[in-house]
């Protein structure tokens, strides 16, 4: 079911870079107005696993982590640059925690001449680091040349 006076709410995700809150949604156009209106009442929004809402036609980018590396940024395959391994690869859809800006950095490695850019481990313990700011410094650790 499509609830008409949803209408504007989709133009404000649409242009929005990030999910909203249902109050972020709804307090000033419905709930301030004394209307009982849900988000789930309607099939265009879906909510995320962190409680927040989307139109339902779009992703999270921790949707789109899993198939990526398997593809060169480029689009062309390359005789010394390749995508992430299989191995290492495996280990990007349990980064649903992780900072978004970590995330892209992360489906930017590639491999050069064979070898990783950064170990498994290294990855697994950034990941785990905790708050994004840990994750960051962690990060930026994990990076530097040793």
């Amino acid at each position: 079911m499509n609830c008409a006076s949803f209408d504007a709410l989709i133009t404000r995700l649409t242009e929005s870079p990030t999910t909203l809150s249902e109050r972020e949604l709804l307090q000033a156009t419905h709930w301030a107005l004394g209307e009982d209106a849900r988000l789930r009442e309607d099939l265009r929004f879906r909510e995320t696993p962190w409680g927040r809402w989307m139109l339902s036609e779009d992703f999270v980018a921790n949707d789109a982590i899993y198939p990526y590396p398997f593809f060169t940024p480029s689009g062309s395959p390359s005789s010394s640059r390749r995508p992430l391994s299989r191995s290492f690869s495996s280990q990007l859809p349990r980064q649903t925690g992780s900072a978004p800006d970590l995330q892209l950095q992360v489906l930017k490695l590639e491999a050069v001449d064979g070898v990783e850019p950064l170990a498994e481990r290294q990855l697994r313990a950034v990941m785990a680091a905790g708050t994004w700011p840990q994750q960051r410094a962690a990060w930026a650790a994990a990076r530097r040349p040793q």
